[in-house]
């Protein structure tokens, strides 16, 4: 039983939006690399766009901005992790990554 709660609280911890490797919107970056490699943006600019959204949306003026969108899923009432901004530009690569061995 004490190994079934600690993976609980492990996989629970991994997956905290915003904070961890993992979390609601890992999903979203992975589909959004495969958008892009569908549209035929290079990589490089992927990963540069991604990497400008993630800054962006965690100065408070994007916070802001975000909270006001209805149709954006879920608030943001707190800047992302490091770890978090960094595993989400490496879904997005990821998502482009294997539409391209896809195609």
């Amino acid at each position: 039983m004490h190994y079934f709660v600690k993976m609980k609280y492990f996989i629970h911890t991994l997956i905290i939006m915003g904070t961890n490797i993992i979390d609601k919107y890992s999903l979203l970056h992975l589909l959004a690399g495969i958008v892009f490699k569908l549209l035929n943006i290079s990589l490089y600019h992927t990963i540069f766009l991604n990497i400008v959204f993630e800054y962006l949306e965690n100065t408070p003026y994007g916070m802001a901005y975000i909270n006001r969108l209805k149709w954006w899923p879920g608030g943001k009432d707190s800047k992302d992790s490091l770890i978090n901004s960094i595993s989400d530009v490496i879904f997005i690569a990821l998502g482009w990554i294997c539409m391209d061995l896809y195609i």
